[in-house]
């Protein structure tokens, strides 16, 4: 079990404006009252008019810190503000809420591989180890130098997969940016991939044993 933080379903019209009094808002709330479409309000941001499914974290990182404690009070299905974000001015309407739940991990949540993850991990490296250390033979690396070769192959490892997250963890700030990030299909996804991947390499591996050419 893990606890999901509450969760808010936002829509918002943007000022590009630092001053709270501004007209446009006014002229913007007169609109809405009378029936205007949010959309053709205001000035487009990148993430455009609806934020999606967002927990106070991920409103304070995409809109600046306070701007989820600014919403708390705001009735929801009112459009409310004008409440300030690092970019300026917002209307915003809070279309829903969900508090804070437990959610079931799954049926593995009392498997070994969820109790003590690192021991699986650990098992599949040393493995790793062994098979690399048989391919260095293989190749003619002296049994000598095979100790300082596998860590420098640990060492590169390391460093591309450290690497590979900077580069995700800038690839999905990014998509907030852009109002892509949201959603359950995004957090889905690596998984996929991953599992399709992997079930590719199998396929090659296990033909390649058979000799039968695969992919041709």
């Amino acid at each position: 079990m893990y606890r999901r933080p509450p969760q808010l379903r936002v829509d918002h019209i943007y000022f590009d404006t630092n001053a709270a009094d501004d007209s446009r808002i006014q002229a913007a709330r007169n609109a809405l009252a009378a029936g205007a479409d949010p959309k053709t309000l205001g000035t487009t941001l990148p993430m455009g008019h609806r934020l999606g499914w967002r927990s106070p974290s991920d409103l304070d990182h995409l809109m600046g810190a306070g701007f989820a404690d600014a919403l708390a009070d705001i009735p929801t299905g009112t459009w409310a503000g004008p409440i300030a974000s690092r970019y300026g001015q917002h209307l915003v309407l809070v279309e829903a809420r969900q508090s804070e739940r437990e959610v079931a991990r799954g049926r593995g949540s009392s498997s070994l591989a969820s109790k003590r993850p690192w021991l699986i991990a650990a098992g599949f490296g040393l493995l790793h180890g062994f098979g690399f250390a048989g391919a260095l033979s293989e190749l003619g690396v002296p049994e000598g130098a095979i100790p300082l070769s596998l860590a420098a192959f640990n060492v590169g490892v390391e460093l591309g997969q450290l690497l590979f997250v900077a580069v995700i963890l800038l690839a999905l700030d990014l998509l907030r940016w852009w109002g892509l990030a949201s959603g359950r299909g995004w957090r889905m996804a690596p998984a996929y991939a991953m599992g399709i991947v992997g079930g590719l390499w199998v396929l090659e591996r296990v033909a390649a044993v058979m000799g039968i050419a695969a992919f041709a």
